[in-house]
């Protein structure tokens, strides 16, 4: 019996409808309680555009109109997409709380209704509820960003005109950028034509939380096309002006992308602690692990380490505490933020970089001389002490890593200098300037 409501809602059968229910006249009801075990027969003639079918079934059950699909969505918000203006009406009607509903992907039949280009549903459902078109998804974008988004020209000239209100048409989404924007970075003339030809609300030099107003979007991802140059020239001509950069980031993606700075601070902060807990792992439990009893020369709990090297032991654990302390400095440092320009902190950061990977690789070195057999020898490495050959090429790795450190140095350094003297150019011309300015007005 279900499969033949649904063949008839299908087919608009209204018929076949009256048959049915006289048979079964709780088969609407199951429809209601979600015990149905086919299709919706509301949204199967929603979806086929049987309007006549449509109105009687809401006539003999308007709580069909609240139904939701496997997909969360509501007769309402199918009829909205298939653009079916007297079956909205007729929903709107029977249950106009619905017409603030959200399907699955967070939209309600308005920003659907905009999404499909629905011109005559859109309009009317902005119409029965005003507010509903201020009620943002959930990316925080209104129905004016969804419009950009999807090139519905129509329907933002539509809801523009519609509701002219400075707060909805400069309203942002989750990364702050206004419809116009969006428009900037979609490459739409017509879109940023229309959006500022109401000049008394948009404001044409907003900033989003890239620190970028919409003129610094085009210039950023200008091409030498004519519809670039055409974008260009409306935004100047609306009095559009560039912002100091803040924060590197895209608008394309509707996501802030972590800026190159950013990435070298979590890596450091990745590290850092994988640092720390090796330096602090090999200071509780030395190489060689502790004695297990109390004996003649040493007591339970104690390195075996520090008794079969008395020499060498401070030194590896003095290696070995300043890695496990500068690791920690190192995450201080990077928690409390410290600006990243300057060529102090540079110079400290590169410092305390090359010391923690100095301490933690002779740390190594010595923990691996520590548990090596003395005086065994291997004749596949070259016949000599297995010590010796860690202790060679520590000491070779360690001549590698110095020419390195001074090489990283001589860099930064050249860099800092390249800095210093352009700031002291700059400085020079402003000074130039400014004792160049009469120091009265003339007669």
């Amino acid at each position: 019996m279900e499969e033949r409501l649904c063949y008839a809602a299908m087919k608009g059968d209204l018929k076949s409808l009256q048959e049915i229910i006289a048979i079964d006249g709780s088969i609407l009801d199951r429809v209601l309680v979600g015990i149905f075990r086919g299709k919706n027969p509301l949204h199967v003639a929603i979806s086929t555009g049987q309007t006549r079918f449509v109105l009687k079934l809401l006539e003999i059950k308007p709580g069909l109109a609240e139904v939701l699909d496997t997909e969360l969505g509501a007769a309402i918000h199918i009829a909205s997409a298939k653009g079916h203006l007297e079956i909205v009406k007729a929903l709107v009607n029977v249950s106009p709380e619905m017409c603030l509903a959200r399907d699955g992907d967070g939209n309600s039949p308005v920003h659907i209704a905009a999404l499909k280009g629905q011109l005559q549903v859109l309009e009317e459902l902005v119409r029965t509820n005003s507010h509903i078109a201020q009620v943002k998804v959930n990316r925080g974008d209104t129905i004016l960003h969804l419009c950009v988004k999807y090139d519905q020209f129509e329907c933002l000239k539509l809801l523009l005109q519609m509701n002219p209100d400075p707060c909805f048409v400069n309203d942002v989404d989750v990364d702050g950028n206004t419809i116009l924007h969006l428009a900037v970075f979609k490459k739409r003339p017509e879109m940023i034509k229309l959006v500022l030809s109401c000049k008394n609300i948009v404001a044409v030099n907003a900033i989003n939380k890239s620190g970028r107003s919409p003129l610094d979007i085009h210039l950023q991802f200008r091409s030498e096309n004519q519809s670039d140059s055409e974008i260009e020239d409306i935004l100047l001509d609306a009095g559009a002006k560039r912002f100091k950069r803040g924060k590197q980031g895209t608008v394309g993606d509707d996501r802030l992308e972590p800026s190159w700075q950013t990435k070298r601070r979590n890596t450091f902060m990745i590290v850092s602690s994988l640092i720390a807990t090796m330096a602090y792992q090999v200071g509780v439990n030395p190489p060689g692990g502790v004695w297990l009893d109390d004996a003649e020369g040493h007591k339970v709990g104690k390195a075996i380490l520090a008794y079969n090297y008395p020499d060498f032991y401070p030194i590896f654990m003095c290696l070995n505490t300043a890695g496990f302390l500068v690791s920690l400095t190192t995450i201080l440092l990077l928690i409390i933020s410290l600006p990243e320009r300057g060529w102090g902190l540079r110079w400290a950061q590169a410092f305390i970089s090359w010391c923690t990977i100095l301490t933690t690789a002779f740390s190594y070195t010595f923990s691996v001389i520590a548990i090596s057999p003395a005086g065994k020898r291997y004749i596949y490495i070259y016949d000599r002490d297995a010590s010796k050959v860690i202790k060679f090429t520590a000491m070779a790795w360690a001549f590698v890593m110095s020419l390195l450190f001074v090489w990283h140095l001589l860099h930064l350094t050249i860099g800092i200098l390249k800095e210093q003297r352009g700031l002291m150019k700059c400085m020079g011309k402003l000074f130039k300037v400014v004792k160049g300015r009469p120091t009265s007005l003339p007669n």
